[in-house]
């Protein structure tokens, strides 16, 4: 019998990342319409992090309008999750 012990996988962020075997993967909780305090919450309740934070003009100010990597993607526990806020 053989045992991966690390493999390659796609996070959804145009990378590839390292992963070594039994790392638990985390699912990104959707942060769209959140303020940067609910989606750091949201985000620490996933087990992730917030990563850096982005501004951008739109209508949604104070808000979340897009993230990176996607919800829904997987990711390592402790990953972090980079927001856009509208101003």
């Amino acid at each position: 019998m053989t045992e991966i012990d690390q493999f390659w996988i796609y996070n959804g962020s145009r990378e590839w990342s390292l992963r070594q075997g039994g790392e638990e993967q985390k699912s990104v909780p959707d942060l769209s319409g959140l303020t940067v305090d609910d989606a750091k919450e949201a985000l620490s309740l996933a087990g992730l992090s917030l990563g850096d934070i982005y501004y951008e003009t739109s209508d949604e100010n104070g808000k979340v309008i897009s993230q990176e990597p996607a919800a829904g993607s997987n990711l390592g526990a402790g990953a972090s999750v980079n927001i856009v806020i509208g101003n």
